[in-house]
């Protein structure tokens, strides 16, 4: 049986999808699902409250906002280098052009006997989506973590967004 708010006699039970029920008057801190399939990529996707007690205007912001995850996640990829004109994610894969094997570069797939450019270029194309972290209670709404591989590097490239899926920042982090 749900439970519901025993001053007011209102359920606080939401069901987020892909969630489960959430109870907004006794919240869990973090509520995961670790093979969360987002378009071609199996994700690890987080819903993550700061206190137990929380409001439900925010149940039609965090819906709204993993029903719009497919679209928004292909954008983001997209926009990877040209926020701030691609400084940091392009740094991210030079740095790892350096520090990595041509052996570890063909585990991933790509051609290693091609120009420099076009290696680099194939890394960027390799870097996918590998977690989405939705923290509803804060300016940066939620993050989305990119890598390059985990079997080679353990930096992500972490891309901060508000509510409305817009990137406050992005950044490199292990």
């Amino acid at each position: 049986m749900p439970k519901s708010c025993e001053l007011c006699g209102m359920n606080k039970i939401h069901d987020i999808v892909p969630f489960g029920a959430i109870d907004f008057d006794h919240a869990e801190e973090e509520y995961t699902v670790f093979d969360y399939q987002l378009n071609t990529n199996e994700v690890w996707l987080d819903l993550i409250f700061e206190q137990e007690k929380v409001s439900e205007d925010l149940v039609p912001i965090i819906r709204s906002f993993i029903q719009a995850l497919p679209e928004l996640a292909k954008e983001l990829k997209r926009n990877l280098t040209t926020f701030q004109g691609g400084e940091i994610v392009n740094g991210y894969v030079t740095h790892h052009f350096d520090e990595c094997s041509k052996e570890e570069l063909s585990s991933l797939g790509i051609n290693v006997n091609q120009s420099d450019q076009e290696i680099q270029a194939a890394m960027l194309e390799q870097i996918y989506l590998k977690r989405v972290g939705i923290y509803a209670e804060n300016e940066d709404f939620a993050v989305f973590d990119f890598t390059l591989s985990s079997e080679i590097t353990q930096y992500l490239v972490v891309v901060n967004v508000n509510k409305e899926g817009e990137i406050n920042d992005i950044v490199v982090e292990s």
